[in-house]
């Protein structure tokens, strides 16, 4: 059972991690704009969202697995230091505290 529910949320996280690296890879004019007064430059988006596919690739290879779980749990707690530093609602960063602890889950396992 535990194998199984370990399988399920590595899929899902690997999902996840694919589909928001092909957002930023094509970013939007508004995430654009949201990175840009934060400071960032836009092709700083791309990156992550290079960072994101490359970990969501990762997940399948069981010796690279722990190292893409802790590369994109660094981002998500990166996020979530940008977005407290920014004095923004804790709704905006529910997701990614969400998706640290899956991950967490799964590494522990």
């Amino acid at each position: 059972m535990k194998n199984t529910v370990t399988k399920v949320l590595i899929v899902l996280i690997a999902l996840m991690a694919f589909a928001t690296g092909v957002q930023k890879i094509i970013p939007t004019e508004q995430m654009a704009t949201q990175f840009t007064s934060l400071g960032f430059a836009v092709w700083f988006i791309r990156v992550l969202g290079l960072l994101w596919i490359a970990g969501a690739v990762g997940l399948f290879m069981r010796k690279l697995r722990p190292f893409a779980l802790l590369g994109m749990w660094s981002i998500l707690m990166g996020a979530i230091a940008v977005h407290v530093t920014a004095g923004d609602p804790l709704s905006k960063m529910l997701p990614a505290i969400i998706l640290a602890l899956d991950m967490s889950a799964v590494l522990y396992t």
